[in-house]
């Protein structure tokens, strides 16, 4: 059965499928039935012979479709909106309880209730055959390869950054991609045409601006030169070409020579196939060439980096900080997908609340204030239905990081991916020269 409030929600819509906003009289409302939730018992499948083909027959259609006109900004206003609202409700004191005061009763109550309504499977591994309909191909592609990999995923935040396993080793090679991500198709997207317009430009990637971490983008470059030549070029006069040094392994270049970062949210191109298949991904700069020359005069050796490779890089994973809720991704069902915006405000208001801890227990999904009348725990974490008939298209069920960890631990598969776009080579703005011990 449902609660009576409507939740507020958005979904495609329209001739090119916009994601409006349905509120008020067409909101949606939550399902309390035991066992209305994402499955994870569907074991993986291999991936079928001539997927492959297929996927590119139907990217190819995809961009040749005529492009949407540009969207409204209506989903992040109203998600700014709830944050503020949901900061509100957590950072104010608990209104007192009234033991007198009549508690609202709703029909999930009733003698019979749950039995009247029928259960409508959904697992987790019905999401890339929703993606496809949605036309996200590229996101139903890797999260099919997800689960027919073999087990790989990394034990912490810091593990997951550097791309280290669960036995404490970079990845393995099955598990780098980098042929899927194409920068043809990732200029598609003003989202990433701006960011990296940004990243290339003067003073943004020969930054001397200093990071969390005490370092500067300079600093970093200037560094892993230094290490280079130090290790591997004594005495060394010429030309370095860092892809070359790294044997053409894009990996170790990102290890070896990167230097500067551009990350940008999803905001700009929320519930899109970049968004359902890289997430919150950045843009990288890693040196190409620098070349080293000596002077007589002060005694020295001098690097001169003049070009610098750009990509696009993301770790494909559904792991979570400790102690923070897990990364809500919306309520699917076998044809597609919706979003709370409640649900996505906890997940802001917890990123700020959370660093001071104060809060934290009561941000804590699904445990946030256990009140059946909180506007921010009602649609949370709940199955909800859209429209006035309880049918199949109309039940959507919330999905969360935890469900993809859950099914990697049940099944002992699942690989996380890392995937690198192809690279672009850039000129520096101007060339970046400094100095370095000489080599005796």
């Amino acid at each position: 059965m449902t609660t009576s409030s409507p939740v507020p929600y958005f979904a495609p819509a329209g001739l090119f499928q916009r994601w409006t906003l349905q509120t008020d009289a067409d909101g949606c409302t939550r399902i309390d039935l035991p066992g209305a939730c994402v499955q994870t018992s569907k074991a993986a499948s291999p991936p079928q012979p001539g997927s492959a083909e297929a996927m590119a027959a139907k990217e190819e259609a995809l961009r040749n479709r005529p492009p949407e006109p540009q969207r409204k900004k209506a989903p992040e206003k109203v998600l700014l909106l709830e944050i503020f609202k949901a900061f509100d409700y957590l950072t104010s004191p608990p209104e007192p309880q009234n033991p007198t005061k009549p508690q609202p009763t709703s029909a999930q109550h009733a003698p019979g209730a749950l039995s009247a309504k029928p259960l409508f499977p959904f697992d987790i591994q019905d999401i890339p055959p929703a993606m496809r309909r949605m036309g996200w191909h590229k996101s139903a592609a890797l999260m099919e390869d997800f689960f027919s990999g073999a087990l790989n995923y990394s034990r912490t935040t810091e593990d997951e950054r550097d791309a280290i396993d669960q036995h404490g080793r970079f990845y393995a090679s099955r598990f780098v991609d980098t042929k899927r991500f194409t920068w043809k198709w990732l200029l598609e997207h003003t989202a990433v045409e701006q960011a990296l317009a940004q990243l290339i430009a003067p003073g943004f990637i020969d930054s001397i601006k200093k990071n969390a971490r005490d370092e500067s983008a300079r600093s970093k470059m200037e560094e892993k030169i230094v290490t280079c030549v130090a290790q591997q070029h004594y005495r060394f006069i010429g030309q370095i070409d860092t892809l070359a040094e790294c044997k053409g392994d894009v990996f170790a270049l990102h290890r070896n020579f990167q230097f500067q970062v551009n990350k940008f949210g999803m905001f700009s191109y929320l519930n899109t196939d970049l968004g359902g298949s890289l997430g919150n991904f950045a843009l990288y700069a890693a040196v190409a060439y620098a070349t080293v020359t000596r002077q007589d005069h002060p005694h020295r050796d001098v690097v001169t980096v003049t070009h610098a490779y750009v990509y696009a890089k993301d770790n494909y994973s559904f792991n979570d900080e400790a102690g923070h809720p897990s990364q809500y991704l919306g309520h699917w069902n076998k044809q597609g997908v919706i979003y709370v915006p409640t649900a996505a405000a906890l997940q802001v208001v917890d990123k700020v609340l959370g660093n001071y801890g104060r809060f934290l227990p009561e941000i804590n999904m699904p445990e946030l204030r256990a009140d059946p009348s909180n506007p921010f725990f009602v649609g949370a974490d709940f199955a909800i239905q859209t429209g006035e008939h309880y049918r199949a298209e109309n039940i959507f069920y919330p999905v969360r990081n935890r469900d993809f960890w859950n099914w990697q631990m049940k099944h002992q598969r699942g690989s996380n991916i890392l995937n690198f776009s192809d690279l672009t080579l850039v000129r520096m703005p101007t060339p970046l020269s400094f100095a370095i011990p000489v080599q005796r």
